[in-house]
């Protein structure tokens, strides 16, 4: 069973170019959907290593599962059958959730830039990531409330994102200061 400590490190793998709260919002995700792809499993009970609860899609050619899942449909939640990815590896899930979120749901991806964890929830569902199983401001509240516990529940508060961003640009300025400094003083 993948831990919150082992989905970070995964993560910070897989998008280490993508900043402290980028890769907080891949975490979140796929802990909240899947729990890091443990708990989506196939029929056999194998894990699927499927972070993101992401379908097949046209272009897929890996295997696959078929999942019956529930969506709101307007006016009340209705079951569906649908065909879902397995990835080889937890590496795998991570890096096509990550890949997704980047091509498909920027706008989600920059709200989780500025720290603005209600309208990551508002954009992903504009974007269509998920439906919900109410209407759309219920919905988008009710994955609010789940990313901030899933971000809590792995030890990180929005708060927190927000600070560690702030941290990480204070190390690469400091580190350009000493650059500078030892340039200065080597003329």
């Amino acid at each position: 069973m993948t831990s919150a400590k082992d989905a970070v490190a995964i993560a910070s793998r897989v998008v280490p170019k993508l900043s402290v709260r980028a890769r907080a919002l891949v975490v979140a995700i796929g802990g909240l959907e899947t729990h890091w792809g443990d708990a989506f499993r196939q029929p056999d009970g194998t894990a699927s290593n499927n972070w993101g609860a992401i379908t097949k899609g046209s272009g897929w050619t890996g295997q696959t599962f078929e999942h019956v899942d529930t969506r709101w449909n307007g006016t009340d939640n209705e079951s569906y059958t649908t065909e879902f990815r397995v990835y080889p590896s937890p590496l795998a899930g991570a890096q096509d959730l990550a890949n997704l979120l980047r091509r498909h749901y920027r706008s989600a991806v920059a709200a989780a830039e500025r720290g603005d964890w209600h309208a990551v929830s508002a954009e992903l569902y504009k974007g269509g990531y998920y439906s919900g199983k109410a209407p759309a401001p219920q919905a988008i509240a009710d994955h609010y409330a789940a990313i901030k516990k899933q971000l809590s529940a792995i030890g990180i508060s929005p708060g927190l994102v927000v600070a560690a961003a702030g941290l990480e640009w204070l190390v690469w300025i400091g580190i350009g200061w000493l650059v500078l400094r030892h340039k200065r003083r080597s003329r």
